[in-house]
């Protein structure tokens, strides 16, 4: 993914990080979530097309506008 203003990208490994994905309740890899405040504003699992990933990470940019989103 090119670099988008506002967003970083972390790998996690959950073999040796397991508190991690049980927090999050990941039930299947690849899990993607996207945080704001320290607060899940949106995730996906699986494997999307590139295009997906690209307007995801798009999307997650602009945290208000996903929030407000979650508001109606």
């Amino acid at each position: 993914v090119e670099a988008t203003p506002g967003v970083k990208l972390a790998k996690v490994d959950v073999d040796s990080n397991d508190r991690i994905p049980q927090a999050l309740r990941v039930n299947a890899i690849p899990a993607v979530f996207a945080f704001y405040k320290g607060e899940v504003i949106a995730n996906f699992v699986g494997v999307p097309s590139e295009s997906d990933i690209l307007s995801w990470v798009e999307n997650v940019a602009q945290p208000e506008k996903i929030l407000s989103s979650q508001k109606d």
